[in-house]
């Protein structure tokens, strides 16, 4: 029978020395907290963030108050200059008195009517400090037209009294030679009435245009008188008349010519 060969072990035996002495590895340093910084800086950045909206804000509303009150002061000029266009195209009596009154009493209510749509109180300052001129010139213009309108008015009417006035002396033909009668109250009136009309006018006494007023007014008045007594058949008598009042310079020579050829016609 087979036999298992005895097997010897090995007898040089393992070696307990160790390799060295253990090297320390590198040095670790210990995690640092960064979280304030990181905490800080994202805080600067926010605050710079909101610092920029706030700014961007501002003038956002800055410009929205200036577009707005400059809607509000186009809207308003458009209708104030339809007012005074609509005044200034009046004329004589129209043009004064309660009409004139009226007319500027509309212009600042309007105003007030759009200070009312103001979004806000800086909206409404702009817009007050925009319509102060515009108004201003607007009273302005309406008042000097009211003036000249009304100067105008009574003019035309001053002169219309004096034409009524040698017309009614004229009536009075048959007493001018009577110093307190009609023909001479009437006439007296109307030529002081005509000197009136001159100074109305800003001409100064001796003036050619002063002139011409008092002599259209002596003119006027002689020749209604000569007609008048030519429809009562007083010729002889109206020769006579004019040739005393070419004498007393109230008629000139052309005048005084053309009324003789008209008498002895």
């Amino acid at each position: 029978m087979a036999t298992v060969p005895v097997q010897t072990l090995p007898t040089q035996q393992l070696s307990t020395q160790t390799t060295g002495p253990v090297q320390p590895g590198p040095a670790v340093q210990p995690m640092q907290n960064k979280a304030p910084e990181q905490m800080q800086a994202f805080g600067q950045t926010v605050t710079k963030a909101a610092t920029q909206m706030g700014d961007i804000a501002l003038k956002l509303q800055d410009q929205f108050n200036d577009t707005r009150s400059k809607e509000l002061y186009n809207s308003y000029a458009r209708e104030l200059q339809g007012i005074e266009t609509n005044f200034l195209s009046l004329k004589g009596k129209d043009a004064s008195g309660q009409t004139y009154g009226s007319s500027v009493d509309r212009l600042e209510e309007l105003r007030k009517e759009y200070m009312a749509q103001a979004d806000n109180g800086i909206i409404g300052q702009l817009f007050a400090e925009r319509s102060d001129v515009l108004i201003t010139s607007s009273a302005s213009q309406m008042t000097k037209h009211s003036i000249t309108q009304g100067n105008a008015f009574e003019l035309g009417e001053s002169k219309s009294e004096v034409a009524i006035n040698l017309e009614n002396a004229a009536r009075y033909w048959a007493d001018y030679r009577e110093p307190e009668g009609k023909f001479n109250t009437f006439a007296a009136t109307a030529i002081a009435q005509a000197n009136a009309v001159a100074d109305k006018e800003g001409y100064p006494v001796g003036s050619f245009q002063r002139q011409e007023i008092m002599n259209n007014a002596y003119t006027t008045l002689h020749t209604n008188v000569v007609r008048n007594m030519m429809t009562d058949n007083q010729f002889i008598l109206a020769e006579e008349y004019l040739a005393q009042k070419y004498k007393d310079g109230e008629i000139k020579q052309d005048s005084y010519s053309q009324l003789v050829s008209v008498v002895n016609t």
